[in-house]
């Protein structure tokens, strides 16, 4: 477990920079809902090395939305 938080630390930190640093070029609601997705990491990241009950499902969601965010950035272009 403590790999994977590792490593999904690593993609939220390498994500947040993307976000502020494309998030200008952005509309509004797609610059919202990628820092809403990064904060979301943030949180679930925290619940799984606290163990909580909540983290597993909202992990597995937050990498469901990030799969979708990531495909509305890419077909922006």
């Amino acid at each position: 477990m403590a790999v994977y938080v590792l490593l999904q630390a690593v993609g939220i930190v390498a994500a947040s920079m993307a976000v502020l640093i494309a998030a200008g070029t952005w509309p509004t609601w797609l610059a919202a809902l990628a820092c809403a997705t990064v904060i979301a990491g943030a949180v679930a990241l925290a619940g799984l090395v606290e163990r909580r009950r909540w983290a597993v499902p909202l992990e597995v969601g937050r990498l469901a939305t990030t799969l979708a965010v990531a495909g509305l950035v890419l077909a922006r272009g």
